[in-house]
């Protein structure tokens, strides 16, 4: 951790692999695994190494499943794994991920599903590629966000600013 916080990514990257090969003993539910997992990808996306940072949050995820894991931890993996597929450009993994993510906050309850919401509308509203916008969603689901968030989140009404001018209504 301590090479990621200094932004020695590749370090940081050897790291959290001999983490993992160190960790072969613990269960394949470990949590702990699954969070080296998701460190890895964290190390892997600052480098730019995308098919392998969508790997590593895929294993996170498939362990975080079946472990014991807070429900926002699982989310929060489902997020990570949504802004790699966007970066990589795969949206047909995107809009799975997407709903994996929203069944899932549907299914549990935690105390992020503000973010969640708030990353698919910014998506639909700012997206690089037009074709992958659509304000009416940005909008549906920036309002969700806010209403999770009381309002009093400025990110998230930023969010909806952007969702309305996407969707045409300044």
């Amino acid at each position: 951790m301590q090479h990621y916080k200094k932004q020695e990514y590749s370090k940081s990257e050897a790291a959290f692999r001999e983490s993992l090969r160190q960790g072969i003993d613990f269960k394949e539910n470990d949590k702990r695994i699954a969070n080296s997992f998701s460190m890895l990808g964290w190390a892997l996306y600052r480098q730019n190494k995308m098919p392998q940072a969508e790997e590593a949050i895929r294993k996170a995820i498939y362990i975080a499943e079946r472990s014991n894991v807070s429900n926002d931890y699982l989310a929060e993996c489902y997020q990570e794994a949504i802004l790699y597929a966007t970066n990589s450009g795969n949206m047909k993994e995107v809009e799975k991920i997407e709903t994996r993510l929203l069944k899932y906050h549907k299914e549990h309850v935690t105390k992020n599903a503000y973010e969640s919401y708030n990353l698919i509308a910014w998506r639909y509203a700012t997206f690089l590629v037009v074709r992958f916008r659509n304000g009416k969603k940005a909008v549906d689901y920036a309002i969700t966000a806010c209403k999770l968030s009381n309002w009093k989140n400025p990110i998230i009404i930023d969010t909806l600013a952007a969702a309305y001018a996407e969707k045409g209504d300044l």
